[in-house]
């Protein structure tokens, strides 16, 4: 790498192993005046990090032609280099890299983490960036990191998931997203965050972010997961939920949508159903119900696309579908004329009426993610290479259940064969299909 005996130089004199507590404060700062200038003074002269962009409109940034060596660098922080596109760049970091405790593990350590750092902070052609801000054990946000997101402004695409943020985390990590969504964003992707009770200053960062994601025209895919604020059943706390629905309808841009089932159950679906009744709500809808708290309420989700007229796709992942969410599905299905495909996955399905119904022949759970192609047409299809697909007609709907293969429902069959008109073009997938047994309960 050019220039890597000067750096190695340089830091074996700034960074002492023999007097590491001295040596933190000496190599943070270091590292932040290195972030923040992107060079290195070496002998009364400044060197420019091999690592500063060069990107141009003319040519590709001679980062592209480092990867190799620098992977080899960043494999042991858990971090990884790769260019997704002609002169583009993404940089994916496994775990938390967090300068001050790799200060014992020697200066290539301390090297490698300085030079991930510059990379994030001083190159235009980093277009991806998925990072751990903040596990579990970490206590306090690297001040490292805390620079470097409030220098970034050119990532098209940003992922932040698996951290529990303390309430200076929160105030940084939000009001970064907020810059990038005035910028040139156009994936974002929060999932599995904590964040503590924010104070007066937090809010007002999580407000910056709603109120930029509400104004966001670039945004188009956009995916919120398990984003939890300590004590938030409170009525004090800062209503995420409600705040984020609140700015996805007036967001015009965002066309993939990810949520968990705190959205369809704020409120009791009023929320969620505002937001679906925009004109520019999402094409394509992704509805995640792994908290237990939230498995229960798919008929919000059905109730608020009865009327709605742009998703055209639909994913309903880890629920529990009673028989009132069946007919609120029945519902949606029967007057939604837009819906074209339709995804039950990892769904438990209880039909009963009523506890006393044998449990056999109304309990469906669906184990695993093989799906069932079944267009609602009275011509036979032919079996793909890649999904198991079965040859049906409007009036049979079949699964693999826990005692045995049943139809799905006696109930949803006879509702769905008085309404198939309306059903010509969609498709269902169903996980946990089984062909032969199906075919076999159909022959019985």
């Amino acid at each position: 790498m050019a220039e890597a005996s000067i750096w190695d130089s340089f830091l074996q004199k700034a960074f002492h192993l023999d007097s590491q507590y001295h040596g933190r404060h000496d190599v943070f700062l270091l590292a932040k005046y290195v972030v923040e200038s992107g060079e290195i003074e070496h002998n009364g002269s400044h060197v420019p990090l091999p690592e500063f962009c060069s990107a141009s409109e003319t040519r590709v940034c001679h980062l592209v032609k480092l990867l190799p060596t620098l992977n080899e660098l960043l494999y042991y922080l858990g971090a990884e280099v790769t260019e997704v596109a002609p002169g583009r760049i993404a940089v994916r970091c496994y775990r938390s890299i967090y300068l001050e405790l790799t200060i014992g593990s020697g200066f290539r350590m301390v090297k490698a983490v300085m030079i991930l750092y510059c990379i994030v902070a001083n190159h235009r052609c980093i277009d991806i960036l998925e990072v751990t801000l903040q596990p579990r054990q970490q206590y306090d946000i690297s001040p490292l990191m805390s620079c470097v997101l409030q220098r970034m402004s050119s990532l098209r695409s940003f992922a932040l998931k698996g951290s529990e943020l303390t309430d200076d985390a929160t105030t940084i990590a939000f009001k970064a997203i907020a810059r990038l969504l005035q910028s040139q964003l156009a994936e974002l992707s929060l999932e599995c965050l904590d964040l503590a009770k924010p104070s007066q200053k937090a809010c007002a960062s999580l407000d910056a972010f709603a109120t930029a994601l509400s104004a966001s025209r670039k945004l188009k895919r956009l995916k919120l997961v398990e984003v939890l604020i300590e004590n938030e059943v409170s009525a004090e706390m800062f209503d995420f939920v409600g705040k984020v629905a609140h700015a996805l309808t007036n967001n015009t841009s965002i066309r993939y949508l990810t949520v968990d089932g705190s959205f369809p159950a704020h409120q009791r679906g009023e929320t969620f159903k505002r937001m679906l009744a925009s004109s520019s709500a999402p094409t394509e809808l992704t509805v995640l119900g792994r908290r237990p708290c939230h498995r229960l309420q798919s008929k919000f989700v059905f109730e608020a696309l009865v009327s709605n007229k742009t998703v055209t796709t639909l994913v309903i992942d880890s629920f529990k579908i009673g028989f009132l969410d069946s007919e609120r599905l029945l519902e949606f299905l029967g007057s939604n004329n837009t819906i074209r495909d339709v995804s039950l996955v990892y769904t438990e399905w209880d039909l009963r009426q009523n506890e006393n119904e044998a449990l056999d022949i109304c309990i469906f759970q669906y184990s695993h993610r093989a799906c069932l192609h079944s267009r609602y047409s009275e011509e036979p299809r032919q079996a793909t290479a890649l999904k198991p697909t079965v040859c049906t007609t409007r009036s049979q709907m079949w699964s693999h259940t826990l005692c045995g293969s049943y139809i799905l429902s006696s109930y949803i069959r006879q509702q769905l064969s008085g309404t198939s008109a309306s059903f010509g073009s969609r498709i269902w997938r169903l996980p946990g299909f089984d062909v032969q047994s199906a075919t076999a309960a159909h022959a019985i």
